[in-house]
């Protein structure tokens, strides 16, 4: 499956620092992706959802920034949000880590 579009659905990303490179949304955020086959993922983060974007030590921010331009903020927010376990899936991750994985890099192309 190639992914063939990502746009949100509302709301700017909005962010508030927390410290300690974490930051929380302001608003609540619909995000649609669009794959070949007609696939769509629906991602819902909730106000006051908790990311750190993209993980690793400030010593990686001169190779590729944190947060980064909206795409690629949305990558690592929807690759956060794969990582943490979901309520509404009985506390289950939405996709496998190497599915997740596989998404993050297909949307960091796409950015």
């Amino acid at each position: 499956m190639e992914l063939l579009s990502v746009a949100t659905l509302g709301n700017d990303l909005g962010l508030k620092p927390m410290g300690d490179r974490y930051y929380s949304l302001t608003n609540d955020i619909d995000v649609k992706l669009e794959f070949t086959g007609g696939l769509t993922y629906i991602y819902h983060f909730n106000k006051n959802f908790v990311t750190n974007f993209r993980s690793g030590a400030p010593i990686v921010d001169c190779f590729t920034d944190q947060i980064g331009d909206t795409l690629q903020a949305l990558a690592y927010l929807i690759h956060d949000a794969n990582y943490t376990p979901c309520h509404y899936l009985f506390n289950e991750h939405p996709l496998s880590k190497k599915e997740s994985d596989k998404l993050l890099y297909q949307m960091l192309v796409y950015s």
